[in-house]
């Protein structure tokens, strides 16, 4: 049996036959395992995500639920953004690494070009709709940002090569840029040619020139008619024997006339299915519908052997071309060793209203779900779970309930961490962060550290808590005469009202710092009245009166405080002064009076008295 959460799982053997006897063995094996997100690189990509996410948040009030949104599309391009950055990250990370360390980098970085590669198709079928035949130009575009880099490359050094018509592989670059549309780059590898001023290669390059583009401004008919009119004028030049000079020149006239027998023989070179889908579509049917598209699609995967055991990338992808949103998050899923794709790119078709569009019954459920299972990815990491607390926030309808789960487990090793739970709890008002306070508040009590127990103390404002460390305070001044953390007592302001108990600690070190006079007698005459003092405590406060009337020649008491203070003398001296409540029990640090401490106070106390008295009667009524 085993349970668990986020990316580890604690296991235990458990009898399938409940006849089956015999000692059972008692231990408990916690397995955890790494995720892409555990990665270095990846969690740049964590990090930056976030952001957007929590951008898209704070506009949803302004959202229109509409395609093609500015802020939908911007949010998107963000995300993809720092797909482009991570994965630039990965490759400078590479070259300074072993050979091992090469090879799981590697592994992320073409989980990175994959994932980034998805989310492109899925922004250009579902969010950024454009009018017109603008779809055929932007599914060029997906196919040339992924190959850009090697064919790009390629086509570089042989512009730069003095004779590049010589090269092996020219005319296999020639066929693959007009493959992927990329013409004017075809034209300029051929204008290299030593023959490029050939009646010939200028038909050729004019045909390029005027091959057939999807815009926003061409409608899809007019498209239709254009292409079949420039396709006619390629036939016709073909079929004049004008490129018979060169078979090649003659094949990548075919190409542009959609030969299929051509089409299928270069197949190969497209490398991927999808590939050659755009160079079908570019060539054989540039005007279709994208919804047309998902029968092309399944037949181009086929061609290419299908899908393979391990190629959760082409079920994505098909599933794009087929629009079943429910499919490509559920094969991204799979596919993807994390949930990062499937959260962020369901929140931003929820938003978009792509989501309640396909399945109104079960969107907002589904968005939500997706959120928690990536949150939960990132409570469980050391140092990213503050960044699930911003997903869970979002996630309206098991959000707190999640939270509160994963924060009531996260391991306070340091007070800075313990610090951060305690603020996120509190911001959003939840119990739990009492009860992490008070028992940080214990657990420093017993270390010792008080200052920093009664910190949490007062944060949790448990007057019970803040009480017992108060005596604990007022415990250790008693044993060694002088109070720790000062500090904090001299800066708690109203934090000082949360018990009676703590009060009189920030009045009694308030008193301490008075300089001698009336002001100080009347504060220390105040606090013994009170009945705040714990008990153990009473003795210290009549030996401060003994130091505070000796100090000063001048009348400091009057007849009401002198009598306060023989009142509590009488009591310490006679052994009532009982405990005011149940938490003064602290026996071991009780004071006791000397005689001759007695004496001397009883004499200021009578002198005090027969001034005051003296005094007020012979002051005008």
């Amino acid at each position: 049996f085993a349970w668990g959460i986020g990316n580890s799982l604690m296991v235990f053997p458990q009898a399938t036959d409940d006849k089956q006897t015999g000692k059972r063995t008692s231990h408990l094996h916690d397995a955890s395992w790494d995720t892409a997100l555990h990665n270095t690189v990846m969690r740049q990509l964590v990090n930056e995500s976030a952001w957007v996410f929590l951008d898209l948040q704070n506009k949803e009030r302004e959202l229109r639920g509409e395609i093609a949104d500015p802020d939908i599309l911007r949010a998107s391009r963000s995300y993809r953004a720092a797909l482009n950055f991570c994965w630039n990250s990965c490759q400078d990370e590479m070259q300074s690494m072993d050979e091992d360390a090469q090879l799981e980098y590697s592994a992320k970085y073409e989980l990175l070009r994959n994932i980034e590669q998805i989310w492109h198709l899925c922004e250009i079928l579902f969010l950024d709709i454009q009018p017109g035949t603008a779809f055929l130009q932007q599914l060029q575009r997906w196919v040339q940002s992924r190959a850009g880099d090697t064919l790009g490359s390629r086509v570089r050094e042989l512009l730069e090569d003095d004779e590049p018509h010589k090269a092996e592989d020219y005319w296999s670059q020639v066929y693959l840029l007009i493959l992927q549309a990329d013409l004017d780059e075809a034209r300029r590898l051929l204008r290299r040619h030593p023959s490029s001023g050939r009646e010939d290669f200028v038909t050729f390059e004019e045909l390029l020139q005027a091959a057939p583009r999807g815009s926003h401004q061409v409608a899809s008919r007019e498209l239709h008619v254009w292409w079949q009119t420039w396709v006619a004028q390629c036939t016709r030049h073909f079929e004049d024997g004008e490129f018979s000079l060169l078979p090649e020149l003659e094949t990548a006239c075919k190409i542009l006339m959609g030969d299929k027998e051509t089409l299928g023989k270069l197949r190969e070179m497209c490398s991927t299915w999808y590939n050659y889908l755009v160079a079908l579509v570019t060539y054989t049917c540039p005007a279709d519908n994208p919804q047309m598209l998902a029968d092309l699609a399944e037949d181009c995967l086929t061609q290419f052997g299908g899908v393979e055991p391990t190629g959760g990338m082409d079920n994505i992808l098909l599933a794009a071309f087929r629009f079943d949103l429910p499919m490509v998050i559920r094969e991204a899923s799979r596919f993807l060793d994390n949930w990062w794709f499937s959260a962020h790119l369901s929140d931003l078709l929820f938003h978009a209203g792509q989501m309640e569009t396909s399945h109104p019954e079960y969107a907002s459920e589904l968005r939500e779900h997706l959120i928690l299972e990536y949150a939960s990815t990132l409570m469980t990491h050391h140092s990213l779970w503050q960044v699930g607390v911003g997903y869970l926030d979002h996630c309206p309808r098991r959000g707190r309930e999640y939270l509160e789960a994963f924060m009531e487990r996260i391991p306070l090793q340091t007070q800075a961490k313990a610090l951060k739970v305690a603020e996120i709890l509190e911001r959003r008002d939840m119990p739990l962060a009492k009860d992490i306070c008070q028992t940080l508040a214990v657990r420093m009590a017993k270390k010792g550290q008080l200052g920093t127990a009664l910190v949490w103390a007062m944060r949790c404002k448990n007057p019970i808590l803040t009480s017992r460390l108060a005596d604990q305070f007022l415990a250790e001044y008693s044993e060694r005469r002088e109070l720790p953390c000062l500090d904090l007592l001299e800066n708690m302001g109203e934090s000082m009202l949360f018990s009676d108990r703590l009060t009189f600690l920030a009045n009694y070190r308030e008193f301490q710092r008075k300089p001698p006079g009336q002001a100080k007698a009347r504060l220390l005459t105040d606090l013994i009245d009170s009945q705040l003092a714990p008990h153990f405590l009473r003795p210290l406060l009549l030996r401060d009166a003994i130091h505070t009337l000796s100090d000063s020649a001048e009348l400091l008491l009057d007849t009401n405080q002198t009598e306060q203070l023989l009142s509590c003398l009488e009591a310490v001296s006679e052994g009532t002064g009982a405990r005011t409540d149940t938490g003064d029990a602290m026996p071991q640090y009780q004071q006791t009076l000397v005689k001759t401490e007695e004496k001397d106070l009883r004499k200021l106390i009578a002198q005090h008295l027969a001034n005051a008295l003296i005094k007020e009667s012979s002051a005008p009524s």
